[in-house]
């Protein structure tokens, strides 16, 4: 269901032929498939995608993969030269920077804009959380918390943790390690091998002694189990806040997106608003 809306320019047309969208959250790869399946009848023939992992082209819709634009009229460039009709945003949500700029932009074109992001995970009264603002405030807490962690994050917020004479880390990630901080100072590295459960999760803390895991509140499914396994083992659990939402339509699922794209129904395009900058 839509959460989050603002007033600001309708759109009038039913269904658009160009969408942008900003990958980076976990439901982006879940949204281009969405649009494969449901949009192969050319409703959809282009996709701009900026960030995330290239995907072929499929169906009649064309794929066509973009680097980061720096500033509003990078982004407007590429709204002329596509002819960007809507635009979704699956950013990560701690990308504060590459949100303001789609925001910013899309409301000085004109152009209609939902957020696709996860919600946040509901906190259990069992849950033993110690929430932060940022990663230079978790490094700071984690200390007179415990001394051995499982660092949950993107590799480049890892290194102030590594680097601290005090803390030995674990490192979970998704791809092999590139930093010379990650090689040198992990007491161990674990690379995500697909689909994770509570009890593998289980073995993971429990093979290290950890004491406590790391992590940001991305919402995001496949870290679940950890965050359960965290909680079973009565462990603390540094959270990292996303921080304050910025305008705009807003939705926690893949089908409210199609319909927006497709004007059906009352989450479709043309009934609902895009996003505006205040």
């Amino acid at each position: 269901m839509v959460i989050h809306a603002t007033d600001s320019f309708q759109v009038t047309r039913s269904g658009v032929s160009t969408i942008l969208v900003l990958a980076g959250n976990d439901l982006a790869g879940p949204l281009l498939c969405a649009i494969e399946a449901h949009f192969a009848n050319s409703l959809v023939t282009h996709v701009v995608l900026l960030g995330g992992e290239a995907k072929p082209p499929f169906g009649a819709a064309q794929v066509i993969q973009l680097g980061r634009p720096r500033t509003t009229s990078d982004l407007k460039d590429i709204f002329r030269r596509y002819r960007v009709e809507a635009i979704i945003d699956a950013s990560d949500p701690f990308d504060l920077s590459m949100g303001m700029i789609c925001h910013a932009a899309a409301g000085q074109a004109g152009i209609p804009c939902l957020v696709l992001q996860r919600s946040l995970w509901r906190r259990h009264p069992m849950d033993r959380w110690i929430e932060v603002a940022n990663i230079p405030a978790a490094i700071k807490a984690a200390p007179d918390v415990a001394k051995k962690l499982l660092l949950a994050l993107p590799e480049p917020e890892c290194k102030g943790f590594l680097e601290h004479s005090e803390l030995e880390c674990v490192v979970r990630l998704e791809g092999p390690a590139i930093m010379s901080q990650t090689k040198t100072h992990a007491a161990a590295v674990e690379f995500d091998r697909g689909a994770r459960s509570e009890p593998g999760e289980g073995c993971l803390l429990d093979r290290h002694d950890i004491g406590m895991v790391v992590m940001r509140a991305t919402g995001c499914e496949r870290l679940r189990p950890l965050v359960n396994a965290t909680r079973a083992r009565d462990l603390p659990l540094l959270m990292v806040r996303r921080g304050k939402p910025g305008p705009g339509t807003r939705t926690n699922l893949v089908e409210d997106a199609l319909a927006w794209l497709s004007g059906e129904g009352p989450c479709g395009v043309s009934s609902l608003v895009a996003c505006k900058t205040p």
